[in-house]
């Protein structure tokens, strides 16, 4: 049995006959004119009828806008089938369908995009249900999941060897913001022991890049340390030593800065069920393992102390 991958497409196009028998020609094309085909297509006729017979396409909607026609409308010499009579030819047309592609050939959806984008009777090509990227999407976001998991459980060890108390409130000297639960009300201590989480899962993942950024003391800050200080001295170091002094943990933030960026470019692209490109890939790649490399070495040292 071969299994078959969903991609949905709609189109804006000035096609006046059967807008499947005009997709699956472009089809038909796009298969003999491929650079990523390597092995022989099942299922493929030479000729078009039989080719409607397998479900290549599959039309969900060709709705007519009230949108006058830039393009030249498409007018078949000879229509194959059923060609649809007595369409209003001044118009644009809105279609969706569903191209169904076997597993192995899933690198000539890209081409057959390419192809409709060049067509003189198509305005406009979008892309959505897509199982191949989905699959690819699924098994990155494991990846990143895994990744920020580490982060925020190796942050949280500096931050409470840092501070030794009041564990919930870790970010209180750092320069980020904590996401709110929603528009009215921020996580509460309650809610970080209820499900066993703390203020670094509620930080933007660019946020990490801002970690051992210190916030600037205002006049309820240095009255606070002030109080707080037996005598100048104290209160020197209370100043100096805000956020985060120890060197190795400041090593570690200085790495986690270098590779964030990359990380997140693709993280978005994920989250929002975007493509994204070879090169975000290839910078994703080394940011990872630099950022791996990184928390790996740092918890081989701390197990050496």
């Amino acid at each position: 049995m071969v299994l078959k991958m969903k991609v949905d497409f709609q189109i804006v196009h000035t096609v006046s006959s059967d807008i499947k028998e005009y997709l699956l020609e472009a089809l038909k094309e796009t298969f003999e004119n491929s650079t990523v085909i390597t092995e022989e297509v099942e299922e493929r006729p030479d000729n078009l009828e039989d080719w409607s017979t397998f479900n290549w396409i599959e039309i969900k909607y060709n709705y007519k806008t009230n949108k006058k026609s830039p393009l030249p409308m498409y007018e078949p010499l000879q229509p194959t089938y059923s060609p649809l009579e007595n369409i209003d030819r001044d118009y644009m047309f809105i279609a969706g369908f569903s191209l169904n592609i076997e597993e192995h050939l899933r690198d000539v959806i890209k081409e057959f995009g390419d192809s409709l984008s060049d067509d003189e009777n198509i305005e406009a090509v979008f892309k959505y249900f897509d199982e191949p990227m989905l699959r690819k999407h699924k098994d990155l976001g494991d990846e990143i999941f895994e990744l920020e998991m580490r982060l925020r459980e190796i942050l949280s060890f500096i931050f409470i060897d840092t501070y030794k108390e009041d564990h919930y409130n870790l970010l209180r000297e750092i320069d980020v913001k904590i996401q709110p639960l929603d528009k009215k009300s921020r996580p509460t201590e309650e809610y970080f022991k209820k499900y066993l989480e703390n203020e670094f899962f509620f930080l933007l993942f660019k946020d990490y890049i801002h970690i051992g950024d210190v916030k600037k003391i205002g006049p309820g800050d240095l009255i606070d340390m002030i109080a707080n200080s037996n005598d100048y001295e104290e209160l020197k170091q209370n100043i100096q030593n805000r956020g985060i002094v120890k060197e190795e943990y400041q090593d570690l933030i200085a790495s986690i800065k270098e590779n964030i960026e990359p990380i997140e470019i693709l993280r978005n692209c994920i989250a929002h069920n975007r493509a994204y490109s070879d090169n975000n890939i290839t910078n994703y790649e080394w940011a990872k393992e630099g950022l791996k490399e990184a928390i790996d070495s740092f918890w081989r040292k701390m197990e050496s102390e």
